[in-house]
């Protein structure tokens, strides 16, 4: 019963998705070209009556008056910025034409159809689309604002459709993205007070400038000549400090019970249990045995610490100041063993086997801290690419 009752919950949702999707519910919905997909895929698979060839009559010519109606509204505006709408238009409409005469004759002939003549029309708004286009996109590109160059690229990009081997296009739209594009410099900053070699700097700026740029952003990390720079970002380093080298020791006393021969086994009056053939029944002895375990922890650490300033030239002001701190960390244990090995655990044992090394110079602990800011670094970049996106 349960199964059923499911089955028919099932059944009822998807009457209602399909109802919901359904073409009539689209045309009420103004959804006219959706339900004429609809409508003309399933007429050309011979699915279609009578009600879907009304359905699809009214929506075509519905969706065709409000595109011609909104048409001659731009029109007698006059203005040369409705040009590119225009062309839009036309071209959606010609687009609905050509969908809906795959279908057969008499199909066409039940919904109304009538051929429009979309050539010249489309043809007359492109040229007037192209010209608007191209004179908005300079005019925003003139202002030498990133923000308009931005917006002029979307103009240019929708011209370039329009005219796709246009090299005047191309040239236009190579400018608007120099000129929308935020240009970031990266810098290693040292200002610990500590003498670091070059491979310090190179093990935190180690990354691709590739695999960071992103649209309208674009990143560098050595200064290039030519190139004004919106953002710089300091790798600053504010800290180096390296620990003594530090010899700890303890001792520990280690129990483990363990068995050592055999006994007699006793009733509970302490009388010597024989078995059935006379003989003296043997039963595992046990004793407590001790190992005294001697530990030897050696440890060293290198700690890097400072921020990631994130600095708009203009006006040479920080925007953020995101602070790191890494280090490397060296830890060794040693030891010997004294009394039973067998009380030993295995992690004494271990340790046991290990004999002591040298402590790791300091500079090999600071590349490796460093090494560590890297990845800090590339992440800080990514996180805040949209405070680098920011336009005057």
């Amino acid at each position: 019963m349960r199964y059923l009752m499911r089955q028919i919950l099932l059944l009822l949702l998807a009457v209602q998705m399909f109802s919901c999707n359904s073409p009539s519910k689209m045309i009420k919905n103004e959804q006219y070209d959706q339900a004429i997909e609809r409508l003309v895929r399933s007429a050309r698979a011979g699915k279609a009556d009578a009600e879907d060839l009304q359905l699809l009559s009214r929506a075509y010519h519905t969706a065709n008056q409000l595109d011609h109606d909104r048409v001659q509204m731009l029109k007698a505006r006059n203005e040369a910025a409705s040009w590119p709408e225009i062309m839009q238009l036309y071209e959606r409409m010609n687009a609905r034409q050509s969908k809906v005469k795959t279908l057969s004759p008499d199909q066409l002939s039940a919904i109304g159809f009538v051929a429009m003549n979309l050539d010249v029309l489309m043809a007359d708004a492109r040229r007037e689309a192209r010209q608007q286009l191209m004179e908005t996109a300079q005019n925003l590109l003139a202002t030498g604002k990133k923000q308009e160059a931005r917006l002029a690229y979307d103009h240019l990009t929708e011209l370039q459709r329009l005219s796709p081997n246009d090299p005047e296009v191309r040239r236009q739209l190579q400018r608007a993205e120099a000129q929308g594009t935020s240009q970031v410099l990266v810098l290693f900053e040292n200002r610990s007070g500590v003498q670091v070699p070059d491979e310090f700097a190179e093990a935190i700026m180690n990354m691709s400038a590739a695999n960071l740029d992103q649209p309208w952003l674009s990143y560098n990390f050595e200064e290039k000549q030519g190139v004004s720079y919106d953002y710089v970002v300091y790798a600053s380093v504010r800290a180096i400090a390296v620990s003594p080298e530090i010899v700890n020791q303890s001792r520990t006393t280690e129990k483990k019970e363990i068995q050592d021969g055999t006994q007699p086994k006793r009733d509970q009056n302490g009388n010597i249990v024989l078995d059935s053939a006379g003989k003296v029944i043997e039963v595992p002895r046990y004793r407590t045995v001790e190992a005294f375990v001697n530990q030897t922890l050696m440890e060293k650490r290198a700690k890097i610490s400072g921020a990631f300033d994130f600095v708009r030239t203009a006006g040479n002001k920080t925007l953020r100041s995101i602070p790191f701190e890494t280090e490397s960390v060296f830890m060794h244990t040693y030891g010997t063993i004294n009394g039973d090995l067998r009380a030993a655990s295995q992690q004494s044992l271990e340790m046991m086997r290990r004999g002591p090394v040298p402590f790791p110079p300091d500079g090999l602990m600071i590349m490796e801290a460093a090494q560590k800011v890297n990845p800090m670094l590339r992440n800080a970049l990514k996180k805040e690419s949209n405070l680098l996106l920011q336009v005057d």
